[in-house]
């Protein structure tokens, strides 16, 4: 016991600094500490900025319901686009025309022809002569 009350009162000087020097770094790493929690508290403050939500949580699961809800709109829309493009494949889609003269020695070119087709080439003609 005696030995230590001998080295303590030797490095009286050394050991007051090197307490000192643990004090200020562990005061700097409590200043960095104190900012970097502004920040985050300024983030979530943001975040948080009208809303009526109480936690964070809360937030989260409402824009994930939002989430869900967009996708099923998004999964009708795709569902109903498929249903179109299947309507669309038995509409006119391609259209020739052509005028010619039926006869030769009579007139001009007033007689004509109309294809109506669909995607499969099935469809119609309207002929005039």
């Amino acid at each position: 016991m005696n030995t230590i009350k001998d080295i303590i009162s030797n490095n009286n000087f050394e050991i007051i600094l090197g307490l000192i020097i643990v004090v200020l770094v562990l005061f700097v790493l409590s200043v960095i500490s104190q900012f970097r929690i502004s920040l985050i508290t300024k983030k979530y403050n943001k975040l948080v900025k009208n809303t009526k939500a109480e936690t964070l949580e809360d937030i989260i699961l409402k824009n994930l319901r939002i989430v869900d809800e967009v996708r099923m709109q998004l999964d009708n829309i795709e569902n109903y686009c498929n249903a179109l493009d299947e309507k669309l494949k038995f509409c006119i889609q391609k259209v020739g025309f052509i005028r010619y003269n039926a006869f030769n020695q009579l007139g001009n070119d007033l007689s004509f022809s109309i294809a109506l087709m669909d995607e499969n080439n099935n469809g119609f003609v309207i002929t005039s002569i």
